[in-house]
């Protein structure tokens, strides 16, 4: 069983039974549902239901994975999963498509695991050429396996791939970092630091007010808007009035590239060849 945070208003049909709880004084809807059937309404959610079988199961394999591996670690909160970008998405019974139906059965049970312990279940639209090892997104602290980057030329002819470019001025840079910016005042330079062994950038020097901000790329891209500034996958152009971001890749980069898979569903590998590629320590096991 899992349990999903549901949006606070409007109606919204799911299976399973809709629970309330209070949350720091306010009341919240919870979905609490077998496993089985909430991938039936975030798989397609999360990959085109038009897309090959075999890509289809690898990701209803991970979906599963992050599910339950969240559900562990969140087990005495009030829910397990956000049903956006948070987590992952979560539509209900709207959003359940046949194809997607059957990639969730045909994989019933099957989850990543390596020496016993579940994987990070991470994935992302593009990696833009090489996957993210997950202590460059998310740190060295994980009670489950940390996920090593790897090499990937399959997703480069997908749209998601780029090359993409953002352009902001210097305002607009210091309005979306606000919150980080304690002094304020006017940004005046921004430069990268490091790049990491899968292409990315590591963190990012912020000159505002006089004063110098070191911020992770990972959570600098989130400052900017992960949907704007699409990876972490860039380089930086700078000019007088503001700046350029050009960059490959949409998504933080870590564990199953989306398109990737796709691409590999095309050339006749198994849903199990594909995992195999993104997370080449672990293997597939039923709970």
């Amino acid at each position: 069983m899992v349990r999903v945070l549901l949006p606070g208003a409007g109606r919204f049909s799911c299976r399973g039974r809709v629970i309330h709880a209070e949350v720091d004084g306010r009341t919240v809807r919870v979905n609490v549902l077998p496993t089985e059937e909430y991938l039936r309404g975030s798989l397609p959610a999360e990959v085109p239901a038009s897309w090959p079988p075999e890509a289809l199961k690898a990701a209803a394999v991970i979906v599963r994975t992050y599910a339950l591996g969240r559900a562990a670690d969140r087990a005495r909160e009030a829910w397990d999963l956000y049903p956006d970008s948070r987590d992952q998405m979560y539509r209900g019974r709207r959003g359940e498509d046949r194809r997607t139906d059957r990639a969730v059965a045909a994989t019933a049970g099957l989850v990543l695991a390596t020496g016993g312990v579940l994987v990070p279940g991470f994935h992302h639209s593009c990696c833009g050429g090489h996957t993210a090892d997950s202590r460059e997104v998310y740190g060295v602290s994980s009670i489950r396996a940390p996920l090593e980057g790897v090499p990937c030329r399959w997703c480069r002819a997908s749209k998601h791939w780029g090359p993409w470019s953002l352009t902001l001025t210097w305002e607009q840079v210091r309005h979306r970092l606000a919150a980080r910016l304690e002094a304020g005042g006017r940004v005046t330079d921004l430069e990268t630091e490091g790049t990491t062994d899968s292409g990315r950038v590591e963190a990012v020097r912020v000159t505002a007010g006089g004063l110098a901000y070191r911020i992770p790329a990972a959570q600098f891209r989130l400052a900017l808007g992960a949907d704007a500034l699409r990876s972490t996958r860039f380089e930086v152009r700078r000019g007088r009035g503001g700046v350029t971001f050009r960059g490959t890749g949409w998504g933080h980069g870590v564990g199953l590239c989306q398109e990737g898979a796709r691409a590999l569903a095309l050339e006749g590998r198994t849903w199990r060849e594909i995992l195999q590629v993104y997370f080449p320590d672990a293997v597939p096991v039923r709970i």
